[in-house]
């Protein structure tokens, strides 16, 4: 069906998608490429992100009967270490099908128009991504938007417990042949510098969770993370803050009862 809405061979489109949407009304076309992080993978990986568009515009010539958005969703917003790596690797797949130099693919996350109905967009985390989905209807309705975060929202909750399994997972092995306590050296270290965490509201949350992260990555010199790049490490003591801070809003919510 998609193949036929693009005026593309029904062989030509080989690749996945995610999520697809169709406005018949509208004559408009929504594919999602759904990630949780861009900071993993090389060249291969990255470009394999757009390798459904890819095939699209191989295939495509003229204007297509339906106008089309390719939207690649990176679903953790602080993910963003990688963005212009990310965003090269999609000019250098794309180029010999588009006229748009590379310095147009940087304003990829405003959504850019590749070929006529046809068009590009990236975005990292929730707010960015519905964003896109809002502003991609032709008639957008605001009720739709906000019922659509809470439900993510509630969704995400879920994290909660899976964040602590696999955490503490890693900390039982770390515990026995280590003979560290990562949750014990992360409290130590916050007492010490005198850094706080903030579980509530969700942006002072995002904010003090990024600037702990910051001051502890320095200042780290124990050999208890239980993960060999830097780059997971990181990730890993990330984690590990936002679990500290998930128990300070239980905590709290207990004293409120």
């Amino acid at each position: 069906m998609l193949p036929d809405l693009l005026g593309i061979g029904r062989d030509s489109l080989r690749g996945d998608i995610d999520v697809c949407g169709i406005d018949d009304h509208g004559r408009r076309i929504l594919a999602i490429q759904l990630r949780s992080r861009d900071d993993t993978g090389g060249t291969t990986a990255k470009t394999s992100l757009i390798e459904s568009l890819q095939q699209i515009l191989r295939a495509h010539s003229g204007k297509a009967p339906y106008e089309f958005l390719y939207l690649v969703a990176i679903w953790d917003e602080q993910e963003r270490q990688q963005r212009t790596s990310t965003i090269r690797k999609f000019y250098q797949a794309l180029q010999d099908y588009t006229d748009l130099k590379l310095t147009d693919f940087e304003k990829i996350g405003s959504r850019i128009m590749l070929r006529a109905g046809i068009y590009l967009q990236l975005a990292y985390g929730m707010e960015e991504m519905l964003k896109a989905i809002y502003e991609w209807d032709k008639c957008p309705n605001p009720e739709i938007l906000e019922a659509a975060r809470r439900i993510i929202e509630g969704i995400q909750n879920w994290d909660d417990l899976w964040l602590a399994y696999a955490i503490a997972s890693m900390e039982v092995h770390v515990q026995v042949f280590r003979g560290y306590s990562n949750a014990t050296l992360l409290l130590e270290k916050l007492r010490e510098l005198h850094l706080e965490v903030t579980p509530y509201p969700r942006e002072e949350l995002e904010k003090s969770v990024s600037y702990v992260l910051d001051r502890l990555v320095r200042e780290w010199r124990e050999d208890s993370l239980p993960l060999r790049s830097l780059a997971d490490q990181i990730l890993y003591l990330r984690d590990l803050i936002l679990l500290y801070a998930i128990y300070k809003r239980h905590c709290k919510n207990r004293e409120a009862v």
